[in-house]
């Protein structure tokens, strides 16, 4: 990476050379410098300024109707995007529009400027390894070689060294996680040790209060021996004195039962003690338990509440979880019209207890056809099927959710307009393809999905209307034999093209009885 940043600098210093004779020296010197603090911003980390900078840079070049300075300032904002994401969310797909845009005024400018257009090239094709986009590895491969042939070796070569950079940091990814899990089992073993501790303290407390008693009935049994021998010394000493010897003797007897007595009562209530003891003990232990149970049930609903059934299970056994690719999965996004106009209208607490009623009513419809809630994004909702073993039904499904969200917002929207509440009018999009799913994060567990097939549900729902279920083609394709839909033509979306659009306009009479 640093071998290309030098290369750029040096292919940009030549640039400048070439261009500042052409240009007048006030527009080529504001414009020179832009690029020149946008270059420093970049190299010296900072992004953001970099971004903020090469858009001004941009703006003047395009007015002053200098291209291949405004092509050099979408280069250098699109790398300034992508070292911005690696902080968090991963920039690429920002920053490919910008160096598709400098790319493409290069080519309409007819500009030999080689170098810059190798470079954004590279870049665009850095970004298609990221997102596992083999085929357009291929073509930007093919237009790197018809632009500088015999490179295509150093590019294998290039390649190769970001798939290991990736793997490398994937290792780190796994370490990381490793080293989590042991010192979770650290703590566990603390916490077991602490246990044992506990249990040894009160069987010797229990042992302590037994060796007390003991003594006590030593003593008790000695003094008692004691008095028996000091009595017959007296009646040997005494045998003139019958009569005392006898009242005596009597007193001693009484005596000595009374101690028994008390001995048997004493054992007795050190038995009942200890039983009590032992029983409110186990009370105790059952009570932890039967907490430490519920507590376990909580988490694993809880657990299951975030993941899908397969990958909380997986989680659980192996303490992590793999990213899994799925073939058929089907996607839809929700979101609401005019949700700005509808904030203004609500308390920040009514706004808030609106949308959870709403989207409790989403979940429900969602795990009621058996598809699996993705995430919220603000006032959107994403959810998708075919992610479980139930995979080859999962469009019909989805449709038959959408529709009867679409129920709910009516009849919600009725009862709010009769008394006299703003109305949430909601647009539909609905895409059908491979995605890629997994679990990111270390303490706070997200299921997500990626995939082309999320961005083109994505473009689906951008380009519907309120109230209606706007579907693609490769939906409609499995969907066609059950709900009755219309075809709206070749829609253009940002970023896509043309795409073969439908809106769905109900299900079929003859499927609604197996629907049921």
């Amino acid at each position: 990476m640093k071998f290309f940043t030098l290369l750029l600098t040096f292919f940009i210093c030549c640039f400048f050379t070439k261009t500042q004779n052409a240009q007048t020296p006030a527009v080529s010197g504001v414009i020179t410098k832009g690029l020149e603090v946008a270059q420093t911003c970049l190299t010296t980390g900072k992004y953001e300024k970099a971004i903020e900078v090469a858009e001004n840079t941009y703006r003047e070049a395009k007015k002053q109707g200098e291209t291949e300075l405004a092509a050099l300032a979408l280069n250098i904002k699109g790398k300034a995007l992508m070292n911005e994401g690696r902080r968090g969310v991963f920039g690429g797909n920002k920053a490919r529009a910008e160096f598709r845009e400098s790319l493409k005024l290069l080519e309409e400018a007819g500009s030999k400027n080689k170098e810059l257009m190798m470079d954004n090239l590279e870049q665009l094709k850095a970004i298609a390894i990221k997102n596992n986009d083999a085929k357009a590895v291929t073509l930007l491969e093919a237009k790197m070689e018809m632009l500088h042939p015999g490179l295509k070796s150093v590019n294998k070569l290039e390649l190769q060294n970001q798939i290991d950079a990736l793997e490398k940091e994937n290792q780190e990814i796994d370490a990381e996680k490793e080293k989590a899990r042991r010192q979770q089992m650290e703590l566990l073993k603390t916490s077991k040790s602490l246990a044992q501790n506990l249990e040894k303290r009160q069987a010797e407390l229990e042992l302590m209060n037994q060796e007390q008693l003991r003594q006590e009935l030593l003593i008790n049994l000695q003094k008692n021996i004691v008095d028996s021998l000091e009595y017959h010394n007296q009646l040997s000493a005494m045998e003139l004195e019958n009569k005392e010897i006898a009242l005596k003797e009597e007193q001693a007897t009484r005596n000595f039962t009374i101690a028994v007595a008390i001995i048997v009562l004493l054992v007795a209530i050190g038995f009942l003690v200890a039983f009590l003891r032992q029983r409110t003990f186990s009370k105790i232990l059952a009570e932890k338990n039967k907490i430490i149970i519920e507590e376990k049930q909580r988490s694993e609903t809880l657990l299951l509440n975030i993941l899908p059934a397969l990958v909380a299970e997986e989680l659980k056994t192996n303490g992590h979880t793999e990213a899994r690719h799925f073939d058929n999965v089907t996607i839809l996004f929700a979101d609401f019209i005019n949700f700005s106009r509808i904030c203004e209208l609500l308390s920040p607490q009514e706004l808030v207890n609106e949308l959870d009623h709403c989207f409790k009513a989403f979940d429900e419809i969602v795990q009621r056809h058996q598809l699996e809630k993705i995430k919220t994004i603000g006032d959107a909702y994403m959810c998708a099927g075919g992610l479980s073993e139930r995979s080859q039904d999962n469009a019909v499904l989805v449709i038959r959710a959408a529709l009867e969200m679409q129920r709910f917002l009516d009849k919600w929207n009725k009862d709010r307009k009769a008394k006299g509440k703003p109305e949430f009018h909601a647009r539909f999009g609905v895409h059908s393809g491979p995605v890629v799913a997994g679990v990111v994060g270390s303490k706070k567990f997200a299921f997500d999905i990626w995939g082309d097939a999320v961005n083109l549900a994505s473009r689906m729902e951008t380009s519907s209307e309120s109230d209606r279920i706007n579907i693609s083609g490769e939906t409609y394709a499995l969907v066609k034999n059950d709900f009755k839909c219309t075809y709206r033509g070749r829609i253009t979306a940002k970023n896509k093209g043309e795409i073969e659009m439908y809106f769905v306009d109900g299900q079929l009479k003859e499927n609604k009885k197996s629907a049921a």
